[in-house]
């Protein structure tokens, strides 16, 4: 079954349905309930998919938002619910308070924009697992006071983007990948919070990637365990207080402490 549910118009898959191939267009709103599963949804501007706790889909597609908040892709997973192998573009935006699996996530990026191309937010008691993110892509593991994300075994490439706790979340990132992008682990309070509190564990740094271990002026704070830097840097104390234990420094690689005021060990 294939259905475009258009603006003002809500569609519901229940249990023991399932739908392929539907389209959300702006104003509309898609439901998948416990038991229900929707294949190969297309989100569209404005339009939004909400996965209920027990409701499964896979191969969801967000793509052609904007920055405003009225004009995203929306897709949310509640606690319970599964998303897998989703693609998040430019203004596709994923909160996951459940369990994703598989996505990708990429986009434009704009500096004045509140939404950094695709993004995937990991919120309070949600799992992310085998994200890649591409150029433009950005994940957030908590983004709010109360929030605690989590992300495993993520792949970051060139111009891509994991925040490990923003305003006052806690995030933690195992077995990230980065490869050409960069992984902040605690990021800084700013306008709605306090200072995020990140650990990542077992990253492994390739060529041309980073990780920023405490960023930012509002003192983030990050702990890195275990971490490889095969070919690049790692930066300890990047505004923010940060802590690197048991970190591997290969050939040519350089692990920084304590930069623009930040606090490192």
């Amino acid at each position: 079954m294939s259905v475009i549910v258009s603006h003002g118009s809500a569609h519901s898959v229940f249990s023991g349905g399932t739908d392929n191939g539907d389209t959300v267009l702006s104003g509309g709103k898609m439901f998948v309930l416990a038991g229900g599963l929707a294949v190969a949804t297309t989100v569209s501007s404005g339009g939004s998919l909400a996965i209920s706790g027990g409701g499964t889909d896979s191969g969801t597609t967000l793509v052609d938002g904007t920055a405003s908040t009225a004009k995203l892709a929306v897709e949310i997973i509640s606690a319970a619910g599964t998303d897998l192998a989703a693609v998040i573009s430019s203004g596709g935006l994923q909160e996951v308070f459940g369990y994703a699996s598989g996505a990708r996530v990429s986009g434009a990026q704009s500096f004045f924009n509140p939404v950094f191309g695709g993004t995937q937010i990991v919120e309070a008691g949600g799992t992310a697992i085998g994200t890649t993110i591409a150029s433009g892509g950005l994940q957030v593991l908590g983004s709010f006071e109360g929030d605690q994300g989590t992300a495993i075994s993520t792949t970051i490439l060139s111009g891509g983007v994991q925040d490990i706790a923003q305003e006052g979340g806690a995030g933690t990132a195992v077995s990230t990948t980065i490869v050409g992008g960069i992984q902040v682990v605690g990021d800084g309070g700013g306008f709605f919070g306090a200072p995020g509190v990140g650990i990542a564990f077992k990253t492994t740094i390739l060529s041309g990637g980073g990780q920023i271990v405490g960023d930012g002026d509002g003192g983030g704070v990050g702990s890195a365990i275990n971490t490889t830097i095969v070919s690049s840097n790692q930066f300890v104390g990047f505004g923010g207080t940060g802590a690197a234990i048991n970190t591997i420094v290969g050939s040519g690689s350089h692990q920084n402490v304590a930069f623009l005021g930040g606090k490192g060990r």
